[in-house]
């Protein structure tokens, strides 16, 4: 798939400005690219390159970064952090989903595309969870890169 093929949908990116569709297209571009490259570097597995399953993840990206003001993108990005520290528990995942609910409230298209795209898959966090859990168990900080983010 030649990145040309990329097109977001229309309704995930409505209202944005001519930077912000240039911005999108760029990390589309880039993400269809990575996903092409570890399909080539693992031909037995199926990806499924040509869904562009992660069109909808890479817009949201950019709306949060384009279309929230600074203090609403801190106070999200904060949030984001604070499930991360606590291993993303059940009760960590909860408080970011209320706690988001507030922090997007002037952005109800936003808020919507957040709940549907990260706080619906239960299983992930879960499984996040049990990752970051098993790894601190072996005294590893699973999510140490992570912290490199200002606070």
């Amino acid at each position: 798939m030649s990145e040309s093929t990329i097109v977001p949908s229309s309704s995930s990116n409505e209202g944005s400005s001519n930077g912000s569709n240039s911005i999108l297209e760029e990390r589309l571009a880039a993400m269809a690219k990575r996903v092409e490259d570890v399909q080539k570097q693992n031909p037995d597995g199926d990806l499924k390159v040509e869904t562009q399953w992660w069109v909808p993840s890479v817009t949201l990206g950019v709306d949060l970064q384009e279309g929230l003001d600074k203090e609403t993108n801190n106070k999200w990005k904060a949030c984001g952090r604070k499930a991360m520290e606590r291993k993303f528990t059940p009760d960590a995942m909860a408080e970011a989903r209320s706690e988001v609910k507030t922090i997007l409230a002037g952005h109800p298209d936003i808020l919507e595309r957040v709940e549907t795209l990260i706080f619906k898959n239960e299983e992930v966090w879960a499984s996040m969870n049990k990752y970051a859990e098993s790894e601190a168990a072996e005294g590893r900080d699973v999510f140490g890169s992570c912290a490199a983010v200002p606070k």
